[in-house]
């Protein structure tokens, strides 16, 4: 790399070039790079006994993550796609090394805006339970500090308050570790965690499958099977971490693999139809906030208003769904005949 930046020559020219000969080779480089996506988090020093959750973990495996995902981009411009193959002769001739990594921006705003579109109407049912919760919350919050502002005319509880200020201050060191560990939390959920896993799941993964002559559908299957093996790990942690035991563990692991498989689909088809690793990005952010389906809306005041929500906001992912085609504006090497 130093060399590159300190010659004439291109960042991109590398002098020894590998090719996508088959599709076997592919799947075996896409098992290396997600494979060492996961692994590399669990090679630090005492990562079997300390949880997932600490700062000090977590800062760790945003080293590891980040390092196998310039690890993986470099390997997307190192490996030559597969120019045996009819279909990719043209995408071959185009797929420029930013273009591979997914990283095009201005022309493609419209694949942004329909793919937020698009999500939206897919978790338009969480997105009116989170108002309807946050308006029933702000109602408790005025009812407790109308009630508040009442006690704080009793003489007694005024007391109260002065005797407790001493405790209130030695709280704040607490306050602000537990500030410095929650962002943290956000930073791995919504920002570290979605580039480094759509970088290597989506960016190199998908490259590698369908660059090396494996069909559309194949990739997709064979990389969502990839990012849903990826979460098999969490079996560990509540097994040796959390003590639970393996038949209550194993349902919760094979829920969140079963979802990150069906977002895995959904994620691919997004980021091989427009070509684009901010849209994949973003929609992995999006998910990342709303999280799986809720239905604890079920016999509250507002249960009428969410289902119905559910329902017209699925009907509406349906029709825009099957109905656009995605590399019809943007050009995605992923479609290019």
């Amino acid at each position: 790399i130093f060399f590159r930046f300190t010659s004439r020559q291109s960042m991109w020219d590398v002098p020894y070039k590998v090719q996508l000969t088959s599709i076997w080779f592919g799947v075996a480089l896409a098992v290396m790079v997600t494979g060492s996506f996961v692994i590399t988090m669990w090679l630090f020093r005492g990562a079997t006994q300390a949880s997932r959750d600490e700062p000090k973990t977590i800062r760790r495996r945003f080293a590891s993550t980040i390092l196998v995902s310039a690890v993986s981009m470099w390997a997307v411009v190192f490996v030559q796609p597969n120019d045996t193959v009819s279909r990719l002769q043209h995408a071959t001739e185009v797929a420029t090394p930013l273009r591979r990594l997914g990283l095009v921006f201005a022309p493609y705003m419209l694949d942004v805006a329909y793919t937020m579109c698009l999500n939206s109407c897919l978790f338009l049912g969480p997105l009116v339970l989170l108002c309807c919760e946050g308006w029933a919350r702000r109602q408790r919050d005025v009812g407790r500090a109308g009630a508040a502002t009442r006690d704080a005319d009793n003489v007694d509880n005024q007391a109260a308050c002065v005797s407790q200020s001493g405790s209130l201050l030695t709280t704040k060191g607490q306050a602000a570790e537990n500030d410095g560990r929650q962002l943290l939390k956000l930073l791995r959920t919504y920002v570290v965690g979605p580039v480094t896993e759509e970088v290597v799941y989506r960016s190199a993964a998908c490259y590698f499958l369908y660059f090396s002559g494996m069909s559309h559908t194949g990739t997709f299957l064979t990389s969502s099977g990839l990012f849903s093996l990826a979460h098999a790990h969490h079996l560990f942690e509540l097994m040796y971490q959390e003590g639970i035991p393996l038949q209550q563990a194993l349902f919760p692991v094979m829920f969140q693999m079963t979802f990150t498989f069906i977002f895995g689909m959904y994620g691919c088809y997004i980021y091989m139809g427009t070509g684009s690793l901010l849209c994949a990005v973003l929609l992995h952010t999006y998910c990342n906030w709303l999280g799986p389906p809720d239905f604890s809306f079920l016999g509250e005041p507002h249960a009428a208003l969410v289902g119905t929500a559910y329902i017209v906001g699925l009907a509406a992912f349906w029709c825009i769904f099957f109905r656009f085609d995605l590399g019809l504006w943007s050009g995605s090497i992923f479609y290019l005949q």
